[in-house]
């Protein structure tokens, strides 16, 4: 339920003013967002991993990341989708999501936002300097996860992440019969579902970044709390 309210109210009202398209503002556009529903639920935990032999423990302990380093193209998704990531505990640089600025940097940088003991969350400087700043309620992490290359280190901070995350796109920009056998080396299925969008305000400059934070307002605050 929350997470179809906040594409009704949040981030599919957010899709559908980028493609305003040369629509005049006195004008009612209305556009079909397609989401992945149910998103997926990663609890990323920081147990170690020890090494025995004859029974004993060798050396430190080890810790394990979260999948690979990887973009969304290597698991069948396509380059019309948008990632959002919302992360429902606190993060640290050893528990959260890494990624480039864009496709090819390598420019490797920590996603640090989500929930805070303070009210302002904390924004990596990379992320903070290209990006809208999130001020208050619970951001959510907006990137283009199919190019740009993603991946968790090991977790050894001592505090296990729990986070949501799925991908939206315009229904018209969604191909079911995409099949990118180049790229994709594990095709992950999903189910999406369609909200009509009715877009009434002008449209919403277009970041010239491959990421943001959005802020949830705090109605959906409430309820996520």
């Amino acid at each position: 339920v929350v997470v179809e309210h906040l594409v009704n109210q949040v981030w599919g009202e957010w899709i559908a003013g980028q493609f305003r398209g040369a629509k005049q503002q006195s004008e009612e556009l209305r556009l079909t967002v397609c989401y992945q529903f149910p998103p997926t639920l990663r609890v990323f935990t920081t147990t170690p991993v020890t090494r025995n032999k004859g029974g004993d423990t060798e050396g430190k302990p080890r810790f394990k990341s979260l999948g690979r380093l990887h973009n969304d193209l290597e698991y069948g998704h396509q380059l019309g989708e948008v990632n959002f990531w919302l992360p429902l505990t606190n993060v640290n640089a050893e528990n959260t999501m890494w990624l480039e600025s864009s496709y090819g940097e390598a420019d490797w940088h920590p996603v640090l936002v989500g929930w805070r003991d303070n009210p302002e969350p904390l924004v990596s400087e990379k992320v903070s300097a290209t990006s809208k700043t999130a001020h208050v309620g619970s951001p959510c992490f907006r990137f283009h996860g199919s190019l740009c290359r993603h991946f968790t280190r090991c977790n050894s901070s001592g505090k296990t992440r729990v986070s949501l995350d799925f991908r939206c796109c315009l229904k018209e920009s969604f191909d079911w019969q995409w099949n990118d056998t180049e790229a994709c080396i594990s095709k992950h299925e999903h189910e999406r579902r369609n909200v009509e969008i009715k877009v009434l305000r002008p449209e919403i400059e277009c970041q010239q970044c491959a990421y943001e934070v959005v802020v949830l307002n705090e109605a959906v605050a409430e309820k996520m709390a």
